[in-house]
């Protein structure tokens, strides 16, 4: 199982919607609960989030690859199949 690197600002709605999803679908899917999570706030991390290029936040990384990037204008449904995808990445 892979871990996921997990960006995003505590104060992004963006943000704040895909941590929600990220509970509904471990709720929906307790398999998903056993995938590790790496939290990186970019404002404060700044270092470390470079390492994970990105234009915005939420995004997403398993390893080196970009599993999901939010994009302004997002719909509930493209930040939950953007990570749902990124837990099944995970998972293989």
């Amino acid at each position: 199982m892979k871990k996921i690197i997990f960006l995003y600002w505590e104060v992004c709605p963006y943000c704040t919607r895909a941590k929600k999803v990220m509970k509904e679908l471990i709720a929906e899917n307790p398999s998903y609960g056993e995938v590790k999570i790496e939290k990186i706030e970019t404002r404060f991390k700044r270092k470390k989030a470079a390492a994970y290029p990105s234009t915005y936040v939420p995004c997403i990384y398993i390893e080196n690859e970009k599993i999901y990037e939010a994009h302004p204008g997002e719909t509930y449904e493209e930040c939950r199949n953007g990570i749902q995808k990124a837990f099944e990445s995970a998972m293989m």
